[in-house]
């Protein structure tokens, strides 16, 4: 049995204040390293509105290109914390 999971980053305002988003990659990277292969992982990051970061797919396509997707992303705009979760679950359906 195959997991699937959507990982949900904040990268607003917020998350510039001591080393937060570092954190946030960090952790993300962390999680999806830790799943199978065959698993499915995506990502959506989100600050005034949701955006896909990567697209649900199995985990060793995705650890090809999380690192470099994650590390631009730069701590800007406000929380849209609503609308993006309900993104994720549209994506997991």
């Amino acid at each position: 049995l195959n997991n699937a999971v959507m990982l949900v980053l904040d990268k607003s305002r917020s998350m510039s204040a001591q080393g937060r988003i570092d954190a946030a990659r960090d952790a993300a990277l962390s999680s999806i390293n830790s799943l199978r292969d065959d698993d499915l992982v995506g990502v959506i990051g989100f600050d005034d509105a949701p955006f896909p970061i990567i697209r649900i797919q199995e985990v060793a396509k995705a650890k090809a290109i999380a690192p470099s997707r994650l590390r631009n992303l730069t701590a800007a705009g406000g929380t849209a914390l609503l609308k993006s979760l309900s993104e994720a679950r549209k994506q997991l359906e």
